[in-house]
């Protein structure tokens, strides 16, 4: 489903899988009001096509375990749907547009345990900056 917005900042359009999961989102350029909204549909399209194509966890035999793929993942927070505002647990995490809680995940980490770890926050919404879909590089995730 994608929900278009009008901001001060310019237009935003969100490309998101129902019953949670997958969420992609991306605002204009600043102040840009007049950039296509197809412009931004084009660059979201492409941006889940290349996300749902990696698979960073999986399940594995003999007991289902899930365990991360590769030695990077990309995910985002997102607060507990069963959540009491008042308790304040903490959020889970969605990788593969699976909803993990820190407890799945840790134990998705189990290979790699010993080694070096490195947690990088990003803004998850991408710039367009003109018609041909001209995004904001972001730097690689590694």
């Amino acid at each position: 489903m994608f929900v278009v917005q009008r901001y001060a900042s310019g237009t935003g359009v969100e490309l998101v899988e129902r019953g949670g999961g997958y969420r992609f989102s991306t605002i204009s350029a600043l102040g840009r009001h007049d950039l296509p909204i197809d412009a931004q549909v084009r660059h979201l399209l492409h941006v889940a096509e290349e996300s749902i194509a990696q698979v960073q966890v999986a399940s594995y035999p003999p007991d289902g375990r899930v365990l991360l793929t590769g030695q990077a993942v990309v995910g985002r927070l997102v607060w507990p749907a069963d959540a009491d505002v008042y308790d304040r647990p903490p959020y889970n995490v969605v990788v593969d547009g699976r909803e993990m809680t820190w407890d799945e995940f840790g134990r998705a980490l189990e290979p790699f345990e010993g080694m070096r770890l490195r947690l990088v926050v990003q803004d998850s919404v991408d710039e367009v900056r003109d018609s041909d879909a001209e995004v904001q590089e972001r730097p690689p995730s590694k």
